[in-house]
């Protein structure tokens, strides 16, 4: 399965590190493979996609993000 990337940018008022720099995510937005973290970030409200890059790569995150359903039997 090809890396999904999203451009995303932190929540107003926040400063989101990305875990592998240890840099403050931009607050403009930046490009980021969607990986457990920035997923994890994106369920939480920390980040948001873009607007801009929203309309290309929204159903691809909104698909990576979106738990598997169990069966309630």
């Amino acid at each position: 399965m090809p890396d999904t990337t999203v451009t995303i940018r932190p929540a107003a008022g926040l400063v989101v590190r990305d875990p592998a720099t240890r840099a403050p995510l931009a607050t403009e937005g930046e490009l980021k493979t969607l990986d457990t973290y920035w997923s994890r970030r994106l369920l939480d409200g920390d980040v948001h996609l873009v607007a801009d890059a929203a309309a290309t790569t929204q159903p691809a995150a909104k698909a990576a993000l979106k738990a598997p359903q169990g069966s309630a039997q």
